[in-house]
């Protein structure tokens, strides 16, 4: 019976000796696999700068490993105070091992596909900066030629202005002329101011008091105070000046002295306005008196030749 119990006590001896050894190869297994966890944290930081969605689900995944970790731990606690089996724990250390492997080779896949779209993104970015360096090289020759061209027309219109100029010296010591001739632009004509002062005076009354209130309008129309316009909206949907009709003056004038003469006012006011409306004084313009406009130089060179080739 006493030798029964010793080899009881052996067996039971044998068979702690054996859990301690197998105890102590589980806390080794542990341990190695929380230094590969350790190494797999590390790339998992690294990995966590490339994709912050991915990262944060690794992160999750990560706490719950440590959990585990934790709850082996106690599981081994309890494995040595129950001696039971420990192969179930070391079965499922070395599945979270495996499943770590995985989760690593699928961060390193992803970051390599980050790394690859990163290189094709740099290779668009420089072939867009390329083709706006092109376009840029293009538009500075452009704005070149367009200032050559914007030098060479105010050359070229100056010349003309001066050629302009010239006729209209010449055509003005000509004197009258059939239909192209020189029109004073913002001069008023003395005619209707005869025809309407003619009806209250005598004859000789009426060319006095026609010259007076003539010079009168003349320095109206001279004064940079008076500005007889206001503004409306056009057909184009941009604003215009035109005369105001219920100005004072303009309205005086017409009911005392008639249609006739206020059109003659009207008519010198629009053209000094158009043509020199900071200077308010008058100047000359070729003129096509039979169309009642503006001479081009075309119709003025093509009277000139006719005028020149008509025998005296």
């Amino acid at each position: 019976m006493e030798k029964s119990v010793s080899a009881l006590l052996e067996d039971q001896v044998g068979e702690e000796t054996n859990l301690h050894a197998r105890i102590i190869e589980l806390e080794k297994n542990l341990d190695n696999a929380k230094q590969r966890l350790s190494m797999g944290e590390d790339q998992m930081e690294r990995f966590l700068k490339s994709t912050l969605g991915f990262a944060e689900d690794k992160g999750k995944e990560k706490v719950k490993f440590q959990s585990r970790v934790s709850k082996l731990k106690r599981k081994l606690e309890a494995f040595r105070q129950v001696s039971g089996s420990a192969d179930e724990v070391d079965m499922e250390i070395k599945e979270k091992m495996q499943a770590t492997e995985v989760a690593m080779a699928e961060m390193e896949s992803l970051n390599q596909n980050l790394i690859a779209k990163e290189r094709k993104s740099n290779d668009e970015l420089q072939e867009v900066r390329k083709k706006l360096m092109d376009q840029e090289e293009d538009l500075e020759l452009m704005e070149a030629r367009i200032q050559i061209l914007i030098v060479k027309e105010r050359a070229s219109n100056d010349e003309l202005q001066g050629v302009r100029q010239e006729l209209i010296n010449s055509l003005g010591k000509c004197g009258s002329a059939s239909y192209i001739g020189i029109k004073r632009m913002g001069e008023l004509d003395s005619r209707p101011f005869y025809n309407a002062v003619n009806r209250r005076y005598s004859e000789k009354e009426a060319s006095d008091k026609a010259a007076e209130l003539c010079s009168m309008w003349e320095d109206y129309l001279r004064d940079h105070s008076w500005h007889p316009f206001k503004t409306v909206m056009g057909e184009d949907g941009k604003t215009v000046e035109i005369i105001d009709e219920e100005e004072e003056r303009l309205k005086g004038l017409k009911d005392e002295y008639g249609e006739e003469l206020y059109k003659a006012v009207i008519t010198a006011l629009i053209e000094m306005h158009e043509y020199n409306p900071s200077g308010r004084y008058v100047i000359s313009e070729l003129w096509n008196y039979k169309e009642g406009r503006k001479a081009s130089m075309r119709e003025v060179v093509s009277y000139i030749l006719k005028q020149w080739e008509t025998p005296k």
